[in-house]
């Protein structure tokens, strides 16, 4: 539960950068390497690429969602 917040605001941060790791990093208080790998756990985690506009559109909505579920 733990590791799957951390990946979404990952995700988050990340989007909201517009895709840029050296700011997602700062941001999140992280080293760039562990904002790549994270990243690339969301990937094969979801089976998307989280970079391409139907993988940032699905990741979007699936965020949306998650959102107003609570």
């Amino acid at each position: 539960q733990n590791n799957n917040t951390d990946l979404m605001r990952t995700l988050e941060v990340y989007y909201g950068s517009n895709f840029n790791l050296k700011e997602t990093a700062q941001k999140l208080f992280l080293h760039y390497n562990s904002i790549q790998y994270r990243l690339k756990k969301i990937s094969e985690i979801t089976d998307l690429d989280i970079t391409s506009s139907d993988g940032v559109f699905t990741m979007m909505v699936g965020m949306k969602l998650k959102h107003y579920s609570k």
